[in-house]
């Protein structure tokens, strides 16, 4: 192997650690290791763009482009929902338990939910039985999310859920009239739904919400998406075709469903880093690592305590990797920004380590 990425895809902490300090007791050996040695670029576009770039050389002006080649030249419609009604909009809809304030509901980091089969296919029919006349039909993900293809309205750039940790769902106002009508219908729909029920009894988070984000226009002609749409119509590649969409040398791990519309067979993330140099003819390897989902499953970690696990695991392994020569350069995303490092690196002793998380703000 010649390169291993490590995405920390909701590593958003300018909100957490206004002081830069890591509390007491936390420390984080191989990310100050990298945020140390290594060189620091900002990704203005966030992670997403940059690793379909890294993946298939595309321009990262149009990141589009990328995703709409992936995707099989054929006319969405909306047939499986029962219509031969085509679709004009695709949006990723990300379920959500939105936590209750005084004055408004908000986003934190346990919010985002990944749904398994059986409760995609309750939301699914019962989507279809309410919202029947709308023109629009949810298409479950194998991430535990959803599509949300409808007929044409306006678009506009709407943030990505793991961006809005600790704002309120007004954080959606630049969404269209249109749009935010949907989105409260859907609040609406899903406050009583019986799913919920179902989910509380079995010690799980009730969905109250589906953050609409990442969409655009789908061509006439197969699939093609201008501006920033690319997270929809990457992820419908995940869900309308299982053609291969990334050379045989690249393996890639995670649950995102972006990732999964990149590459045609993505494995869920190991539990420890070695087991990414188990597959001999791999020439590039990317993890994309979820916080919210390690939070879901330790329901008494914070935030550092996630961190610290995610740098035990992968990130210090990964160091101590490359500087034995496993292979030639570590890139870790986070907080847009990307950290590149070498073996060679390390002895610039000169440079001072990175106050807490500051070599990531």
């Amino acid at each position: 192997m010649h390169e291993l990425v490590l995405v920390l895809s909701d590593f958003y902490v300018s909100q957490e650690t206004p002081d830069r300090e890591l509390p007491a007791g936390v420390t984080l050996p191989g990310l100050q290791q990298v945020t140390r040695f290594g060189t620091r670029s900002p990704i203005p576009n966030g992670w997403r763009p940059w690793l379909s770039r890294w993946l298939t050389g595309a321009d990262a002006g149009a990141p589009g482009t990328v995703a709409a080649a992936a995707l099989p030249a054929i006319p969405w419609s909306t047939a499986a929902a029962g219509t031969t009604a085509p679709a004009a909009t695709a949006w990723v809809a990300t379920p959500m338990h939105l936590v209750a304030g005084m004055t408004s509901v908000h986003v934190d980091r346990r919010s985002i939910l990944r749904l398994d089969a059986g409760d995609q296919a309750m939301l699914v029919a019962d989507f279809q039985r309410v919202f029947h006349d709308s023109g629009f039909h949810l298409q479950p993900l194998e991430a535990g999310d959803f599509l949300l293809l409808g007929p044409e309205m306006p678009t506009a750039e709407m943030e990505e859920p793991a961006r809005a940790m600790g704002a309120s769902m007004a954080h959606q106002a630049g969404a269209s009239p249109s749009l935010r009508k949907l989105g409260a219908e859907i609040e609406m729909w899903l406050h009583d739904h019986a799913l919920n029920d179902t989910r509380r009894r079995r010690g799980e988070q009730p969905v109250t919400a589906l953050w609409l984000w990442g969409g655009g226009p789908i061509a006439a002609a197969g699939v093609g998406l201008g501006g920033r749409g690319t997270p929809a119509l990457a992820a419908a590649g995940d869900a309308l075709t299982s053609a291969a969409r990334s050379p045989s040398s690249d393996v890639a791990f995670g649950r995102d469903s972006y990732l999964r519309g990149l590459w045609a067979n993505v494995a869920p993330l190991p539990q420890q880093l070695a087991d990414v140099f188990s597959y001999p003819q791999a020439q590039r390897a990317s993890l994309v690592i979820e916080i919210g989902l390690m939070l879901q499953s330790n329901p008494k970690w914070n935030f550092f305590e996630a961190v610290v696990d995610i740098d035990r695991r992968f990130i210090a392994p990964a160091v101590e990797a490359l500087n034995a020569g496993q292979y030639d350069r570590l890139i870790v995303l986070a907080n847009d920004y990307e950290l590149t490092l070498r073996a060679s690196d390390r002895f610039k002793f000169w440079r001072r380590t990175p106050a807490g998380l500051s070599g990531l703000q």
